[in-house]
């Protein structure tokens, strides 16, 4: 079952339900261009382009950049990097990793237009971070499978001295990993699971 009553989650449901606060759930997009700076023109043009759109994202609650609060944290020392801090609707965990793919997805087009203009842009933060090792493990995992397998096979006829001998064990192999990834979707249904979990299953 889920951890309910860890100091963490309880902070957590004390400024969400006491307080609020909009930034309980959020994620930052870096933005960095090689030329220009915060202070120009067409930097902040770049950045109201970002605000507007991610203002129409449905999560979204709210967004501190640098231009509204002058923090220097908010910018690096040169003043070609800064990023803006966007709070969102709180979901499940599940659902808050996902958004970051939903969302860098919509963002695709805005992104590609402002880095033809020399801008960088990045969307990180705690569920972007997890949600990229989830992808990273699951296409690693992925590429090792297949890479194995055929190593696997012909290992098992030099073995077994038959196709269907050698067949056999991976049949039998394959069963039990359907049936385990099967009852880890089950489990998952009801509580976090690791990333990690279909790793272990294969072996």
């Amino acid at each position: 079952f889920p951890v309910t009553i860890s100091e963490a989650i309880q902070s957590k449901d004390l400024l969400e339900t006491r307080f609020d606060f909009p930034y309980t759930g959020s994620y930052l997009l870096v933005i960095e261009h090689s030329r220009l700076t915060v202070v120009e023109a067409e930097y902040r043009k770049g950045v109201r382009q970002l605000e507007s759109f991610l203002q129409k994202l449905p999560d979204t609650r709210a967004i501190q950049s640098w231009y509204q609060n002058g923090q220097p944290s908010m910018r690096s020392k040169d003043g070609h990097l800064t990023y803006l801090l966007v709070g969102q609707s709180v979901f499940s965990t599940q659902k808050m990793e996902l958004r970051t793919g939903e969302i860098r997805t919509a963002l695709k087009p805005l992104r590609q237009q402002l880095e033809q203009q020399g801008f960088r842009i990045f969307l990180t933060g705690m569920n972007a971070v997890i949600y990229d090792i989830n992808q990273i493990t699951m296409a690693s995992t992925a590429r090792a499978e297949r890479q194995v397998l055929g190593l696997t096979l012909l290992l098992l006829l030099l073995a077994f001295g038959s196709l269907v001998g050698a067949l056999l064990p991976l049949i039998v192999a394959m069963v039990s990993m359907v049936s385990s990834l099967a009852l880890i979707a089950l489990i998952a249904q009801f509580t976090p699971i690791s990333s990690y979990c279909p790793i272990v299953t294969g072996k």
